[in-house]
């Protein structure tokens, strides 16, 4: 697994950005802000890497706060609405457009032209991804992709095999209800979020939760499309394929999640999911593995998405200050 080189590379870039406050007391270490969401593994690398900047800056304290990802938004918001946005903080692609219309984000796009930010590594398509009218509001560290994450001895037990090459959606919710059938176990295991399935399904389609329309955002979706995808899994819970609303509201652990503990066979997420959950499996004697989603009509329902983005407050005084860490962000 790559997970940590994809912390160290998003801490780097982190430590650079952190540069960027210019708000320092003469004699007093100055104090940064800086949030983020994630699990235990990144919490620990950031905290390790924050530590290891504080002793080579002893001018500089980095004051943090990390939230599990299903309250990092709401606390981010709610800093936005009492004015008290971090000074540096961790985004993603699906709420930087709503920041940015509220005036918070700076442009990041002058330290890269000054070279105070270094992203010829960092391919163009990439890095266009956190632009928004001509301003880069976001830097982009790590990119992501749907995958199909499944405990392929439990479809083993089954007496089936996995789904390879061109295979539809049809076949999989099939497959699933079979699996279900046979061994009793949830065939789909349901997160509360029904946005990467939905989404990567209507890709397959050629179609998208939303859609641009005269400069203004419209569904981007048919009737059709939405509902069979809803009668589909409303098939599988009444199979029993999948857990009840209670249920999922029910897991407070890594160790209750299905996947995990040799309850759950299939789920459709981002990839960098098998990474935080993988360890807990194995320590269950369950062995994850990522493939390929079932295909539709349109050829490109594959696409790589931005992952970790990283903002800096447009309150917060950006300005060149130093290139201390140039070395860091190069590790």
């Amino acid at each position: 697994m790559v997970v940590f080189g994809v912390m160290v590379s998003s801490i780097a870039l982190v430590v650079v950005l952190l540069n960027f406050v210019d708000n320092q007391t003469q004699g007093n270490p100055e104090t940064i802000r800086f949030t983020w969401w994630g699990n235990s593994d990144r919490n620990d690398a950031y905290i390790a890497a924050i530590r290891k900047f504080e002793r080579a800056n002893p001018e500089l304290k980095i004051d943090y706060e990390y939230y599990p990802w299903e309250d990092y938004f709401e606390n981010l918001f709610s800093m936005e609405a009492s004015e008290h946005l971090p000074d540096v903080f961790q985004m993603d692609i699906m709420y930087l457009s709503e920041l940015n219309q509220l005036g918070e984000l700076a442009d990041l796009q002058p330290y890269i032209d000054n070279g105070t930010l270094d992203s010829k590594d960092i391919s163009n398509q990439i890095l266009e991804s956190g632009r928004i009218d001509d301003k880069l509001v976001g830097y982009t560290a790590t990119i992501n992709a749907i995958a199909l994450i499944v405990n392929s001895r439990l479809v083993e037990d089954a007496g089936e095999s996995l789904l390879e090459g061109e295979y539809s959606f049809d076949d999989w919710v099939a497959q699933m209800i079979r699996i279900t059938g046979k061994t009793g176990k949830i065939s789909y295991v349901d997160n509360g979020d029904v946005y990467v399935p939905l989404q990567y399904y209507l890709q397959t389609l050629g179609q998208s939760l939303v859609a641009q329309k005269e400069n203004k955002s419209v569904i981007g979706f048919t009737d059709e499309a939405f509902l069979h995808f809803f009668d589909s899994f409303q098939i599988l819970v009444k199979a029993g394929g999948i857990a009840t609303p209670n249920e999922v509201a029910s897991y407070k652990s890594m160790g209750e999640n299905p996947l995990v503990n040799g309850k759950g066979v299939f789920q459709l997420n981002w990839a960098q999911m098998v990474d935080r959950i993988s360890g807990a499996a194995i320590k269950n004697g369950q062995n994850l593995r990522i493939t390929k989603p079932f295909s539709g009509s349109n050829q490109g329902e594959l696409t790589l998405h931005p992952g970790i983005q990283f903002s800096v407050s447009k309150h917060s005084g950006v300005k060149k200050k130093r290139n201390k860490v140039s070395w860091f962000f190069s590790q």
